[in-house]
């Protein structure tokens, strides 16, 4: 059985061109930075990415592991035709903006 979606999950080029958006990058000006090291945001600003920060604890991870497990459990007994990675889900990720 297949459910018609009332809405289209990735829109349409027409309909994205006709959205106003300021794509262009600016630069992060951060005196006082929390997270991130002085270098860190130096770096964004001139490379565009940062790579090798530990975002989620390993106990977030399996829970998270989980959770697409379970998902994914519902989408196939669902009869959609999945393909799967060999990668595993993992706990540092890649940050970039979209200009750089």
């Amino acid at each position: 059985m297949s459910h018609q979606s009332e809405f289209s999950v990735l829109p349409a080029d027409d309909e994205l061109r006709q959205v106003l958006r300021d794509l262009r990058f600016v630069p992060s000006n951060n005196p006082q930075p929390v997270h991130l090291t002085k270098d860190q945001i130096e770096q964004f600003n001139e490379l565009g990415y940062l790579i090798g920060f530990r975002v989620y604890s390993p106990d977030e991870m399996e829970k998270i592991r989980g959770y697409f497990d379970q998902l994914l459990e519902q989408v196939i007994a669902a009869g959609v035709t999945v393909i799967q990675s060999v990668r595993p889900i993992a706990s540092t990720v890649w940050c970039g903006h979209p200009h750089k």
